[in-house]
């Protein structure tokens, strides 16, 4: 068995009378500006609850949540999160909700799709065998860079601009990366993954 070292971040549970209306400082501790409050129709009294304690940083309430997190309802919840310019998810109530705050706020495997080339140059020099793998399989001497190129020749998304990132929220993006690090062969420093963030919001090849 190869060795290998799993990082798990801890949860964070703020629970007490009165911890809801500390829900703002929550929000700002991570760092976000702009929250989407999500609910079911039926908890939609908590929702406005939570969008009214979270005053100019409320982006909207989204009442449509439904349990098993059908397709269409993630899809227009990830349109009124961009069109809100919602940075992050408020989830109010229970099970229906939490399952759509983990796949509604940006098109998920879309972003992977273009961030994965990205993160792996950002490795490259840390995980000499994972490239030397990689570009044997893609046939390439830069295995990010032809993954990169793999997905724009086969139509798949590019640029994080065109999924409804915006170039304000790269800065944003990078800070909550360091502020909640998962464990990352390379060290993460703000200013190569504030380069990593432009490159992949503008749609150039990875370096």
């Amino acid at each position: 068995m190869n060795p290998f070292v799993y990082h798990a971040n801890p949860a964070r549970v703020v629970f007490g009378a009165g911890a809801f209306a500390r829900l703002h400082i929550e929000i700002n501790r991570l760092g976000c500006r702009r929250a989407l409050v999500l609910s079911t129709q039926n908890q939609i009294d908590l929702a406005h609850d939570a969008a009214r304690l979270l005053g100019d940083t409320a982006a909207g309430v989204f009442d449509q949540a439904q349990m098993h997190v059908p397709a269409g309802i993630a899809a227009q919840a990830s349109k009124a999160a961009m069109e809100t310019g919602a940075d992050c998810l408020v989830a109010t109530g229970g099970g229906s909700t939490i399952g759509l705050a983990k796949p509604s706020h940006s098109p998920e495997a879309e972003t992977h799709t273009i961030v994965l080339p990205h993160a792996l140059a950002y490795n490259r020099k840390s995980t000499p065998r994972a490239m030397h793998i990689l570009g044997r399989a893609l046939d390439a001497e830069d295995g990010p860079r032809a993954l990169f190129e793999l997905a724009r020749d086969n139509g798949a998304p590019t640029a994080l601009r065109d999924i409804g990132l915006r170039e304000s929220d790269i800065p944003v993006a990078a800070d909550i990366a360091l502020t909640n690090p998962y464990w990352n062969p390379a060290p993460l420093e703000r200013e190569a993954l504030l380069g990593l963030l432009q490159r992949a919001y503008q749609g150039e090849p990875p370096i």
